[in-house]
């Protein structure tokens, strides 16, 4: 008769061990608002690049990104993790889109689709109170 009891009883003990605890490290992510402020813009177009190195907490992680966007009128929505280091360069753009940018890039003769230097360059780690960010660009010399 023991060994009847005996299945269901390991059966038992090893389901309760399988069982995890909801406690483990997560990442949170927040929207930010950026305000791109420039005072003598001929231009309302601008070349976001966004870069971050990721951040690991425990066994969850977000990976390293770059990207680059293409805003109007100076202000966008950027999902940021907490507790990442982001860099923003802010470029000046006649183009409308990306898809706009990549076509005319192509048609360009070599070398003159190449980027200048870009307007400002912004470091920031996400935080959680942080919820907007206004970058003022420096007037032209």
């Amino acid at each position: 008769m023991e060994k009847r009891f005996a299945f269901p009883l390991i059966l038992l003990f090893m389901l309760a061990g399988c069982i995890q605890k909801n406690s483990s490290p997560s990442l949170s992510v927040e929207k930010l608002r950026v305000f791109i402020q420039e005072t003598n813009s001929a231009s309302d177009n601008y070349l976001i690049e966004i870069l971050t190195n990721g951040i690991q907490n425990g066994h969850v992680a977000s990976l390293p990104k770059a990207m680059s966007i293409i805003v109007k009128k100076g202000q966008f929505e950027l999902d940021v993790t907490i507790g990442a280091a982001y860099t923003l360069k802010i470029y000046r753009t006649d183009y409308d889109s990306i898809e706009g940018m990549y076509k005319g890039l192509k048609v360009e003769p070599a070398g003159a689709g190449e980027p200048e230097d870009p307007l400002i360059t912004y470091s920031f780690t996400a935080e959680e109170e942080m919820k907007s960010l206004k970058l003022n660009i420096p007037p032209k010399d």
